[in-house]
C-alpha cells in the first residue's frame, strides 16, 4: 500500500540514502542491500545504504503497528518524513521456508520510493502481482517486467540514467536473494 502525497519528494537524478533505521539483523541488512542494487541495476537509480544524512533518504523500519492490518506487509509514506514501515510478523526468520520475503517486498517498496505510486495487475511484475515468496522460483529471470520499466519511466519522464542492466534474481547463499547482471557469452 503507498501514499504518495508528495510524488516529487525525491529526484532520482541526485543520491537517495536508505536507512534501516532500529534494529536489523545482518541477513535483513543484506536484503536491504541486494533490493536497492536492483533499482541501482534496472534503472540507474542511486540508492545508498552505506552512508545516511544526504538531502534525500528514507527511512526504513519494522513497527508492530503495521501489523494490525494482517493483510498489509509494509507501507510507504512519501513527502517530508519520507519512511517505508514493515510488519515483522510477516518475515520469518532466516533459514525458515520463504527467506526471500522480505527482499521481494523491499524491492517492491523501493520501486514506490522510486516514484511509482501504484501497484499493477501484471503478476510478472514486482510493482504488481509478483508474490515475494516465489521470487526464489525466478532465479536466472528478470525480476522487472516490461510494465514496471513503463511505469517508471511514465513518473520518472525527464530522467534518463545510464543503466547497467536488466537484472535478473540470483542467489547470493542460503538463504539470500539478490539481483545480477545476466551472464553473457
Amino acid at each position: 500500500m503507498t501514499v504518495a502525497g508528495c510524488r516529487d519528494a525525491f529526484d532520482p537524478a541526485k543520491p537517495i540514502d536508505v536507512i534501516a533505521s532500529g534494529a536489523w539483523t545482518d541477513v535483513q541488512r543484506a536484503d536491504l542491500d541486494h533490493a536497492a542494487a536492483c533499482w541501482n541495476l534496472g534503472f540507474g537509480m542511486d540508492y545508498r545504504t552505506d552512508t545516511s544524512a544526504d538531502e534525500q533518504q528514507v527511512r526504513v523500519e519494522f513497527d508492530e503497528l503495521m501489523c494490525l492490518n494482517p493483510d498489509d506487509w509494509a507501507w510507504t509514506s512519501m513527502g517530508f518524513d519520507t519512511k517505508v514501515t514493515l510488519c515483522p510478523d510477516h518475515f520469518a526468520p532466516p533459514g525458515e521456508v520463504f527467506p526471500d520475503e522480505l527482499f521481494g517486498i523491499l524491492t517492491h517498496e523501493l520501486g514506490h520510493v522510486a516514484g511509482i505510486p501504484v501497484q499493477v495487475d501484471d503478476p510478472g511484475s514486482i510493482m504488481g502481482g509478483v508474490e515475494p515468496r516465489l521470487l526464489f522460483d525466478r532465479r536466472g529471470r528478470p525480476i522487472f517486467s516490461a510494465e514496471d520499466h513503463a511505469l517508471f519511466a511514465q513518473y520518472n519522464p525527464d530522467f534518463a540514467p545510464p543503466v547497467v542492466c536488466d537484472p535478473v534474481v540470483d542467489v547470493v547463499s542460503a538463504p539470500g536473494l539478490r539481483c545480477a547482471c545476466p551472464m553473457t557469452d
